[in-house]
């Protein structure tokens, strides 16, 4: 086949299974948006990039606005027009589009239609979801109205679609909820752990206070307030390595604190990613308990990688706490609970011996569950079942509702 996949932010495990999908035998174009602020993944070109795979970087003509809605809803239309011109270039005869702004996906979608490609719409995250409970918030009933049009969309879009992946069970539950009845496959997120360095385990610890590390993308859904708490009330030195406004506001807390407590630094690069994780002791990630419903927080599947546990503030309904929790590879508290994540931080603090278990365990689920040569069979299956071929549905009947 010739397959597009449109990677909206270029996060590290959907270009790795662009290119296992290469290496399939498939003719493989992997999209992504350069301008989006996130931490991105191995999206350069390798000298031994499989025959057929290439990577086309999305750019606009100036900065992206993250932080003004109503010019960031213009650009992201741009963004999903730009990647739609791409489409009716390439003519690919599968669409596989993910963590595109549903602005964005329409233009997607409706270039898939144009030139008759499948389109299979990867579900990281229920954005109407997250758009209605952060308007509502801001604008109170006007919020919550523009948080209802982009249900709409979203779930016309969802119906409008030959194939949904989701990442977890919990999103299909949302799916029959809004009655779309698009063929669904799960297959949870995963990390590239051939790129994180093996966990020396006979290394001895550095003579140096217990370090929690914190990387990754710190938005409307994330609460900067638990970093620093956690360097104000544990014994422990905080390393963050994020951008945007949140970690601004860490930057200029971190220097009423004693030297070294608190350390904010920007993204690094996805090369240095595993060894910047694996000189922590322990990890962190949290999430809010309205976000926790629509969101996991993939940092965590990398998080698993390098052998350290996990601290997290998460909803026990979450993905992420599932695996920690099931695997024993880390502590959970409640969102918003901000004692019990101290006390929790504390007993990773005073215990090593409950770390490198809990370390060990997650690099063992890592290994078990992270393999792409399987989890790229189960997309490219999906992607050629029968009852997911292009359907030849006219994307302009939905016009008006989208």
């Amino acid at each position: 086949m010739k397959i597009l996949v449109s990677d909206y932010a270029g996060h590290p495990f959907q270009v790795q299974l662009a290119r296992q999908l290469a290496v399939l035998g498939h003719e493989v174009a992997h999209v992504y948006f350069e301008g989006f602020q996130t931490p991105k993944g191995a999206l350069k070109p390798r000298e031994d990039d499989p025959r057929g795979f290439s990577i086309h970087p999305i750019t606009l003509n100036e900065g992206f606005n993250k932080q003004s809605f109503i010019r960031r809803r213009a650009q992201e239309i741009e963004v999903g027009e730009r990647i739609g011109r791409l489409i009716t270039t390439r003519r690919p005869d599968v669409v596989l589009s993910s963590n595109a702004p549903l602005d964005a996906q329409r233009m997607i979608l409706r270039a898939s239609r144009q030139v008759g490609s499948n389109f299979a719409f990867w579900v990281q995250d229920l954005y109407s979801e997250a758009i209605k409970n952060i308007l509502h918030k801001k604008f109170g009933f006007v919020g919550l109205q523009i948080g209802h049009y982009y249900q709409r969309m979203e779930v016309k879009l969802l119906r409008s679609s030959d194939l949904i992946v989701a990442i977890c069970d919990e999103f299909r539950e949302y799916l029959r909820e809004h009655h779309v009845s698009t063929p669904s496959i799960v297959v949870e997120n995963w990390a590239p752990i051939d790129d994180f360095p093996s966990p020396d385990r006979a290394a001895p610890r550095p003579e140096r206070p217990f370090r929690f590390v914190y990387a990754g993308t710190l938005g409307y859904k994330h609460d900067p307030g638990m970093l620093l708490m956690l360097a104000q009330e544990t014994a422990a030195e905080i390393h963050v390595y994020s951008e945007g406004p949140a970690a601004d506001y860490l930057r200029r807390r971190s220097a009423s604190l004693p030297d070294g407590k608190l350390v904010v630094r920007n993204w690094v690069p996805f090369e240095q990613l595993g060894q910047t994780l694996a000189a922590a002791d322990a990890l962190v990630a949290f999430i809010d308990a309205d976000a926790g419903r629509y969101s996991v927080p993939s940092k965590v599947l990398s998080y698993l990688c390098v052998g350290r546990p996990l601290l997290l503030a998460v909803p026990d309904s979450n993905l992420s706490a599932h695996i920690a929790l099931r695997e024993e590879a880390g502590l959970v508290a409640s969102p918003g609970e901000h004692q019990e994540f101290v006390e929790k931080a504390r007993s990773l603090i005073a215990n090593p011996e409950l770390c490198q278990r809990m370390g060990a365990n997650g690099r063992a689920y890592a290994e078990r569950a992270f393999r792409i040569e399987r989890i790229a069979r189960k997309f490219e299956a999906a992607l050629l079942r029968p009852e997911t071929v292009f359907s030849h549905r006219s994307y302009a009947d939905d016009a008006q509702v989208v």
